[in-house]
């Protein structure tokens, strides 16, 4: 995640490290299982749309790693 910071990726189709890093934040927050079910179809979705999950995610990592400004480029 710090690399994600660091490097202000924002899309987390982008590339494998932000794609993993946005995935890590959503199990964070709902759970393997349901991550799983939701992205495999087999339960519900998960409680918000895919938008508000990329905007809370970039929050997050805003948030949380703000703090380590000299790894921000």
């Amino acid at each position: 995640n710090i690399a994600v910071y660091s490097r202000s990726f924002t899309d987390p189709n982008k590339n494998y490290l932000t794609g993993s890093s946005f995935v890590q934040y959503l199990v964070k927050q709902y759970g393997e299982e349901a991550v799983i079910n939701s992205i495999y179809g087999n339960g519900d979705p998960l409680p918000k749309t895919y938008a508000e999950l990329v905007r809370e995610w970039k929050e997050y990592i805003e948030n949380t790693y703000a703090g380590y400004s000299k790894y921000k480029s």
